[in-house]
């Protein structure tokens, strides 16, 4: 896997820093085309449960190797511990495949 944090910026947080509810992000990268393109900006909700997240959301992903760098990634289904997600471009996205 390359390096996840390519696909988007750390969070600029809208509320009291970690109790942010919403946060708003910038795609960096191509591997969410052709549904977000870099530079696209979103609002990412904080989920008060993992239970709550369904396959074909997307999500801001942390890696547990660098868990400091988030990726936007759609989940394909859950997996024992977390998720598989993977990015909408097949041919440029580091992701569970």
């Amino acid at each position: 896997m390359g390096d996840p944090g390519s696909d988007s910026e750390a969070p600029s947080s809208i509320g009291p820093g970690e109790l942010a509810l919403v946060s708003l992000v910038t795609v960096r990268g191509p591997s969410m085309v052709p549904s977000l393109r870099h530079g696209d900006r979103l609002l990412a909700r904080r989920v008060r449960s993992a239970t709550r997240v369904r396959a074909g959301a997307v999500v801001l992903a942390a890696w547990p190797q660098r868990p400091e760098l988030l990726a936007v990634k759609r989940v394909v289904r859950l997996v024992p511990g977390g998720y598989w997600v993977e990015g909408d471009n097949p041919h440029g996205s580091d992701d569970s495949r």
